[in-house]
This record gives structure tokens, C-alpha cells and sequence, in this order.
């Protein structure tokens, strides 16, 4: 929840836009708190698409700032999976080092979305992800996909597991 005592610090991983937007709001006769919502409010006018109908109290101030972060982060290149469940292939950076940055934020979007699948032992599944196990053996070693995206030239992420560790294998086209 956003509180007037609620302040911003620099991390050395964030961008400006954030902390700029929080400067411009102080630049004002608000109040502190005021501040802190006018700062957060072209922020999000950014980011966000539907802003206008955003919760305040669903939010604190560290996860605003995570998400920020996550925003910017995201973009610069493929990150770890947070599931001990989830490890890159020898070959799977190859695949994704060379993406634009949206392309790589999608990528980190699709790992958590991986990791949370297989953590729930693929309960968590939803449709923008769509693991399930390949037809045949089209794409050895691979024998699961999911999307990366699947608008303009779709494209997979492949792989297969060992144990209860799922072995990311690729980056590929849709079969």
C-alpha cells in the first residue's frame, strides 16, 4: 500500500523513467504522499495499458519497483530460471543470444511461466504458455514444446526432460 513515508531510492539496476517521473512529481506543491501517486501515475501511464483502471492498495512500492525493474531487465538479456526444475541445454543460449530486446523479454516471460508450470507438477499451464509433449520425434532430443510467441514468425521453445528437470534445447519455428 502507498503510504506518504513511502520513498524511492536508486538501484543501480533500474532505469530512470521511474525515479524521473517521481522527480518531476516532487517538482510540484503536493504533498509527499500526492507525490509519490503523481510520480507512480505517469510511470505507469507508460507501461501499463490499462492504468485507469489499476488497484493502488493491491500494490506496494517494492513491487512497483519490481516491476519496473523486471521491465527494463527483462530486456537485456535471458536470465536463470527460477525453478531449480528448469536448466538451459548446451546449445539453448545460441538459439536466443542474438533476439531484440522485446524478443528476450518475451523469452523471460515464458521461463517464468515454464518454471511455475513445472513447479506445479504442469497444473500451472496457461494458454500463452502451452507446454505439453510433441506427436512423433520431430525434434530429437527434444519430446516437449511450448510457445515463445505466436504472432508474426511463431516460434517454440524445445526440450526435454531428465528426471523431473526439464532441459531447454532450443529456440525453433513452429512445427
Amino acid at each position: 500500500m502507498l503510504s506518504p513515508s513511502s520513498t524511492l531510492t536508486h538501484s543501480p539496476d533500474c532505469q530512470p523513467p521511474l525515479l524521473a517521473a517521481a522527480a518531476d512529481a516532487q517538482a510540484t506543491d503536493l504533498t509527499p504522499a500526492q507525490q509519490d501517486l503523481n510520480g507512480a501515475a505517469k510511470w505507469l501511464k507508460t507501461i501499463l495499458p490499462n492504468y485507469q483502471n489499476f488497484l493502488w492498495e493491491d500494490f506496494t512500492w517494492e513491487e512497483l519497483i519490481w516491476q519496473h525493474c523486471k521491465f527494463y531487465n527483462y530486456r537485456q538479456k535471458v536470465w536463470d530460471p527460477l525453478s531449480q526444475k528448469l536448466r538451459f541445454g548446451p546449445g539453448f543460449l545460441k538459439t536466443v543470444n542474438d533476439l531484440a530486446a522485446d524478443w528476450i523479454a518475451l523469452i523471460n516471460h515464458r521461463l517464468d511461466q515454464l518454471s511455475f508450470c513445472l513447479e506445479s507438477q504442469l497444473r500451472d499451464n496457461p494458454s500463452s504458455l502451452d507446454f505439453k509433449k510433441l506427436r512423433g520425434n520431430p525434434r530429437p532430443p527434444s519430446t516437449h514444446e511450448c510457445d515463445a510467441w505466436s504472432n508474426l514468425d511463431a516460434k517454440r521453445l524445445f526440450g526435454h526432460f531428465e528426471g523431473d528437470i526439464f532441459i531447454l534445447d532450443a529456440l525453433g519455428d513452429h512445427l
